[in-house]
Order: structure tokens, then C-alpha cells, then sequence
């Protein structure tokens, strides 16, 4: 899909996604790497213990695969140095698409 979207993701069981600022400083460099290799437009984002939101826009339709390459680079980057296995995000994702997003990103310009 190509727009602006909103996409929230969510710990499985609830449970925290980063732990520490170290955890913190490497989800944002995972971040920006998914950002440089898929070309999106990252107007806004928070991360909070247990979740995480994007406000973005996508100029070729490389949602899926790009948040497919963010989930699985960052459990694998989280599990690693915390030698855990198996799932960090649970459920699906929620998208909201263009007119909710736009709204929210002429709001941050």
C-alpha cells in the first residue's frame, strides 16, 4: 500500500517491547534503518515501554514489508540481547490510512 498511515503495534501479552535505554537507542536505530531502506517519510513516532506508534508515509507500497523487516529485525535484535526466543509483538497491527493520517500529519506541519 502507498499513503500516509498510522500503525500501532503492541508487546504479545502486553508485555514490554524494550526494557532500558539501550533497548530504547537500538529500537531507534532499527527504526531508521527500515526508514533509509524502504524510503518512507517518518513525520512522527513515540515508543512507550509495551508499545510502539509510526505517523507515516509510504511513496511506494512497501508497508507490509517494510514493518514485516522492522517486527522481525527488532525481535531478533531484543531476543538476541536478552537471550530470549520465540514472538515480542502480538496480534495484528492497526493501520489507519490517508484521512485520519493526513489529518494528524497537517497538524504536526
Amino acid at each position: 500500500m502507498r499513503g500516509r498511515f498510522i500503525t500501532s503495534w503492541r508487546g504479545g501479552r502486553r508485555e514490554n517491547i524494550v526494557r532500558d535505554d539501550r533497548d530504547r537507542e537500538r529500537f531507534e536505530e532499527t527504526l531508521a534503518e527500515v526508514v533509509g531502506r524502504s524510503g518512507w517519510v517518518l513525520h512522527a513516532w513515540v515508543l512507550m515501554s509495551n508499545h510502539y506508534h509510526f505517523l507515516l508515509k509510504t511513496p511506494e507500497p512497501n508497508l507490509v514489508a517494510g514493518m514485516t523487516w522492522f517486527q522481525n529485525a527488532w525481535t531478533r535484535r531484543f531476543n538476541v540481547r536478552h537471550r530470549l526466543w520465540g514472538h515480542l509483538f502480538g496480534g495484528a497491527t492497526r493501520r489507519f490510512r490517508r484521512r485520519k493520517a493526513r489529518e494528524m500529519s497537517n497538524s504536526l506541519a
